[in-house]
């Protein structure tokens, strides 16, 4: 069924975030003609918007789509990694594209949020050597192998595309006492302290632990430069916090927070005016909400109050609140007074009301 849907030759493919079972997304195989169709439904109801990553898709067709359906496009994802400049080459593309009139806008990685992770629990890197230890049922197992100087071995050799490099990693919780002078250090500090290397620090450190202790790693080796280009370029969505896609260790969805205190209060990349246009007023174009995202009569009240002195966000934290008491790590924001959804006040000083006012939208709008 999948070469029926899909792209010829593709059926068998395994991508690096497929299904459950490691068989591709429908969207992954889908045939250019049927996502013309989908821009054709589109363009013949004149609402909607498209968001496609580029995976195996030309410019060509991404314009085609747009002039087909006259809608938005979103190009997922211009990402400003400091180990690949590809995303310069997709800043210029957007630009010819609003020169030309076609709304392509792209969503712009802006965010950098620290990842928390633990050997115990498989998260990253989990197709590199790290797979093998996640793959293991018992924490003995797993205390066993990372002993084991030949696993030790093939760690140094692995580099992920997406995470920082282990000497940069910091260790940011443990339970043992002996360690505890060694929170906020990065693993080649804490090897000069206690011998070795930065791997031999995460497997002793998480020996140690019994895999509860607790590292700190970046993604896309991205820096301020970088992320400067993207606050720069007006067309560029703020955000991509993932949806919860990988809850049990990214929290991105402090985006807006860290755009505010970061971009705007600290380095000065933009103006105030320019952010809240930028995290609400665009967004809510390019998804078709029409009575969303600006203040003004007849609009949604969602309102969002902060005391913009004492804006921040702290540390990543772990929290056992999902079904069947599944992890997921948070972000908490500080400097929030007053958060109102359709006008009922959701937050209030940093804390919920547990007032639950939002509406599930059809075409854009609510009830």
């Amino acid at each position: 069924s999948a070469q029926c849907l899909g792209q010829p030759g593709r059926a068998d493919a395994r991508l690096p975030q497929g299904d459950f079972d490691g068989t591709p997304m429908p969207t992954d195989v889908m045939w250019p003609s049927t996502r013309a169709a989908l821009a054709d439904v589109l363009g013949r109801r004149d609402e909607g918007f498209m968001q496609i990553s580029g995976v195996s898709i030309t410019d060509e067709e991404f314009e085609d789509l747009v002039i087909r359906s006259g809608r938005p496009l979103l190009w997922n994802a211009v990402v400003a990694s400091s180990r690949s400049l590809v995303y310069k080459g997709r800043i210029e593309w957007l630009r010819r594209c609003r020169e030309r009139g076609l709304p392509i806008y792209g969503q712009a990685m802006t965010t950098d949020p620290p990842l928390p992770f633990n050997l115990g629990v498989g998260s990253i890197m989990e197709m590199g050597p790290l797979g093998r230890l996640y793959a293991l049922d018992t924490v003995d197992a797993k205390v066993a192998l990372l002993g084991d100087s030949a696993f030790r071995d093939a760690l140094r050799g692995y580099q992920s595309f997406a995470f920082s490099a282990f000497a940069d990693m910091r260790l940011l919780r443990t339970s043992s006492p002996e360690n505890h002078s060694l929170c906020g250090l990065s693993l080649a500090e804490i090897a000069g302290r206690i011998g070795g290397d930065a791997v031999d620090a995460l497997c002793d450190l998480s020996a140690a632990d019994r895999l509860d202790a607790t590292f700190i790693t970046q993604q896309f080796a991205v820096t301020l430069d970088g992320l400067k280009e993207l606050v720069d370029e007006p067309y560029l969505i703020p955000g991509l916090s993932d949806g919860g896609a990988h809850v049990s260790f990214l929290s991105a969805g402090m985006y807006g927070t860290e755009y505010i205190v970061n971009y705007v209060r600290t380095n000065r990349f933009t103006t105030l005016e320019q952010a809240h246009w930028r995290l609400s007023a665009l967004p809510a174009h390019c998804a078709g909400f029409a009575d969303r995202g600006v203040l003004r009569p007849g609009a949604a009240a969602d309102v969002i109050v902060y005391d913009y002195d004492k804006l921040g966000y702290g540390d990543p934290e772990y929290v056992h609140d999902l079904p069947a008491d599944g992890l997921r790590t948070v972000i908490r924001a500080t400097g929030y007074r007053h958060v109102l959804v359709n006008g009922q006040v959701t937050i209030e000083d940093d804390r919920q009301t547990n007032t639950m006012a939002g509406q599930l939208l059809r075409g854009g709008r609510g009830r």
